[in-house]
């Protein structure tokens, strides 16, 4: 068993043609999931919603034909038994109020709106496949660990039956470390368990159907935060799109106020055929003002529902800005206080292992017990752990400081 493990071990920790970043199972989810491809699909309905605000102010034009029969009346043309009337009609809007250009004002803002929201969504996507990347990453060099103390335990459970069969070790000291092994065994199975799980979450984000060797060279303490981010967090995409929402309410509030405007409205028509004592005439003009004087208040109820969204809207964008500048501060010190903690835990490491190097050839010179040995190892493993756990949530924050600052692999 030990030896099928160690095979694993060879394989899954050494192959580096199957290796998968960080930018590549970003890529992979841009690629394959649908929740980026609804916002690349979402840009181009905005782009088409505002063609279609644009075409309300333009023309039209149809072209009719009208075909009449009814019963003979003597009654001069217009009571001809049939009739037919074919003409080629143009209307054109000419004032609606002034709405019609706040409106289109709006709908320009559409594709741009989407664009911000679909970069978004790929900000937000790329910081949950990172969480679950350095996750996976983490446990499986927890699984390296725990593999390389459970062949030292063995080796040394060996060492110890063979001391204690002469007298040199006590029969405690091998229930000890036989106690420890099992306990090793079972962690590692724990850590495959939940290796197994984050990696699952990792398929759905991306898309893929495998997860080989994850691999991530970036090296903590060489990881600087850029000058510019501070200022990119305010133009982070989701602030962006908020003003933009905002500046489209407005505008969308005085398209509205246009209600109580009067309307004007030219209605042309050119006549291929036409029946009665006007077929001599093949074309007319009607230009029709309109205004609306009372329609039961539903106009004036439509301008402050314009006004009270955007009144939630200039909320909503205070609170998103306050909470990403709060965010990308925290985050900063907790990064700096990550690289901090790993330069001590990096002393930490090296002299942790030599601590153990050295009870090791202590124990063998019966200097010191075989327990205290054991314990010592434990230690420096726990340590290393430790080390690995901070390397991850530093890498983390630096990811998610990268999000806020708008900033894609």
């Amino acid at each position: 068993m030990s030896q099928l493990f160690s095979i694993f071990l060879i394989v899954f920790f050494t192959s580096s043609a199957q290796a998968q970043s960080l930018s590549e199972l970003f890529n992979s989810a841009k690629k394959q999931t649908a929740a980026i491809k609804e916002r690349v699909w979402a840009v181009e309905i905005a782009k088409e919603q505002k063609d279609k605000v644009i075409a309300t102010a333009l023309p039209s034009v149809t072209a009719q034909s009208n075909n009449v029969w009814r019963e003979q009346a003597n009654v001069g043309p217009f009571g001809e038994a049939y009739q037919h009337t074919a003409f080629i009609n143009l209307t054109q809007p000419l004032f609606q109020g002034g709405s019609e250009y706040y409106s289109i004002a709006a709908a320009r803002n559409l594709p741009e709106i989407a664009e911000y929201e679909k970069k978004q969504e790929e900000l937000r996507i790329f910081a949950l496949v990172a969480q679950s990347f350095y996750q996976s990453l983490r446990f499986q060099n927890e699984l390296q660990v725990y593999g390389e103390q459970e062949q030292t335990l063995k080796d040394r459970l060996q060492t110890l039956k063979k001391r204690a069969k002469i007298g040199r070790s006590k029969t405690t000291d091998v229930l000890a470390a036989r106690t420890q092994l099992a306990r090793i065994i079972s962690e590692r199975s724990r850590v495959e368990r939940s290796l197994v799980a984050s990696n699952r979450n990792l398929k759905n984000l991306t898309g893929l159907q495998n997860i080989e060797l994850l691999v991530d060279s970036q090296d903590v303490s060489n990881l600087q935060l850029h000058p510019e981010w501070d200022r990119q967090v305010e133009d982070n995409p989701q602030i962006k799109a908020n003003e933009l929402l905002l500046q489209t309410a407005e505008k969308e509030r005085k398209a509205a106020q246009g209600s109580f405007l009067p309307s004007v409205d030219a209605d042309a028509n050119y006549y291929l055929d036409r029946a009665g004592i006007l077929q001599e005439s093949s074309w007319d003009v009607t230009v029709v003002a309109k205004w609306n004087l009372f329609n039961g208040g539903s106009d004036a109820s439509e301008v402050r529902i314009q006004r009270l969204q955007a009144a939630q809207i200039e909320a909503r964008l205070q609170d998103i800005k306050r909470t990403l500048n709060n965010d990308f501060q925290s985050l900063k010190k907790e990064f700096y206080l990550h690289q901090k903690t790993l330069r001590q835990l990096d002393e930490a490491v090296g002299l942790a292992r030599s601590n153990y190097k050295q009870h090791l050839k202590e124990a063998n010179r019966g200097l010191v017990s075989d327990l205290e040995a054991l314990q010592v190892l434990e230690d420096y493993l726990q340590i290393r752990r430790s080390h690995f756990q901070q390397v991850f949530e530093a890498k983390m924050a630096y990811v998610q400081l990268q999000a806020l600052a708008g900033e894609l692999p």
